[in-house]
């Protein structure tokens, strides 16, 4: 029998999430970062990311609408200015 996560697991386990996310959007900003330096990213492959994410939401059960909205927000992300 499986006991539910107490309150306490279920909040390190989101901040262990969430903490991976950050991670993943750290690296994501400086890829993205180190192509547009190098002209590899245009408005077509912007395109092609956000149908990727699309399609993927739609496979994976989540809201188009709300995935919709975070892709773009991503896809917006860069480099804080110092």
């Amino acid at each position: 029998m499986l006991l539910s996560p107490t309150m306490t697991d279920t909040h390190s386990l989101l901040e262990h999430i969430d903490g991976k996310i950050l991670e993943l959007l750290e690296e994501r900003v400086q890829l993205v970062s180190d192509a547009r330096d190098r002209g590899e990213i245009d408005a077509d492959i912007e395109a092609e990311v956000l149908s990727f994410w699309l399609e993927e939401a739609a496979e994976r059960g989540l809201n188009e609408q709300g995935i919709d909205k975070i892709a773009k927000l991503v896809m917006r992300l860069g480099p804080e200015e110092e």
